[in-house]
């Protein structure tokens, strides 16, 4: 009779111990689930811009695309920015920071044209606390239609007595906001990089003297760029005859003695790794 008990007794124990461990599970499982949907919510975000609400640190990344509207851009170079933008777009981690300037005449009257976060997709969500039905319409509304009227205004753009190209990259990095704060620097131009300003110009000039960077570009538009990434999208023209590699040698070296990672040619992925995918998507 007392081996009948001590079996049920500890029956009883490995059935208690059972369900002490199933219940810890199950509380560890609660746990998890709701530390998921907490860290994978979607912050309040501005409705114009799509930047999270009431973060005052710099952004892990940023990009500046420069749009070089001195010059009208021909139809297929239209429709390669609207496919460079939305790469360079996705490419960002989530939160990270797209803005749109354009080169115009005068460097000192530029503005942003357009500022963006990077927010997820439909693909990207979690189906508990962003569905992807409402991420799609979230990032329509913040993102591709603004894109869309951007792209549309610059073909009606008319043609600018300068092409101040070398000072409006250099005016990025003395911004406050593209500081080495930012971990990630980007600054992508799509330019045929005819430079034509006040303090330097390559057009009607000998070849020693087209290549020969004044002291008081360096001196006023020169800029610390150790670590930041430069991607020249070289657009050709017929018409510009100092076109070519040893203009091309030109900017690639500019921007290198100022510390920058460059990459000139014309390509989506251009200075990529050959694995980085390309996003090849519907427009936005």
């Amino acid at each position: 009779m007392a081996q009948h008990y001590g079996r049920a007794y500890d029956r009883r124990k490995r059935d208690d111990r059972t369900g002490i461990i199933l219940m810890a599970l199950a509380l560890l499982a609660a746990v998890l689930g709701a530390y998921t949907v907490y860290a994978t919510r979607e912050p309040a975000r501005n409705k114009e811009n799509g930047c999270p609400i009431g973060r005052h640190t710099a952004p892990q990344a940023r990009t500046f695309v420069l749009v070089d509207q001195t010059d009208a851009l021909p139809k297929s170079e239209l429709d390669f920015a609207r496919d460079l933008i939305r790469n360079e777009y996705f490419w960002l981690p989530i939160n990270g920071v797209l803005t749109i300037r354009t080169i115009s005449a005068s460097v000192d009257t530029d503005v942003d044209t357009i500022t963006v976060c990077r927010v997820k997709v439909g693909s990207e969500g979690n189906g508990i606390t962003n569905n992807p039905v409402a991420l799609d319409k979230q990032f329509r509304a913040m993102v591709g239609k603004r894109l869309d009227k951007f792209l549309a205004d610059l073909e009606k753009t008319p043609v600018q007595p300068a092409s101040p190209i070398a000072e409006s990259v250099g005016t990025l990095f003395r911004r406050t906001d593209f500081g080495p704060d930012v971990k990630k620097r980007r600054v992508v131009i799509l330019s045929d990089m005819a430079q034509y300003s006040r303090v330097f110009s390559q057009y009607g000039r000998s070849d020693r003297r087209r290549y020969q960077i004044p002291k008081a570009l360096i001196e006023q538009y020169g800029s610390d760029m150790k670590g930041a990434e430069i991607r020249i999208q070289y657009v050709r023209r017929p018409s510009i005859r100092f076109q070519g590699e040893r203009h091309r040698e030109f900017w690639e070296s500019y921007f290198r003695d100022q510390g920058a990672d460059v990459a000139l040619g014309h390509a989506l992925a251009l200075g990529e790794p050959s694995d980085r995918s390309v996003w090849h998507d519907d427009k936005m």
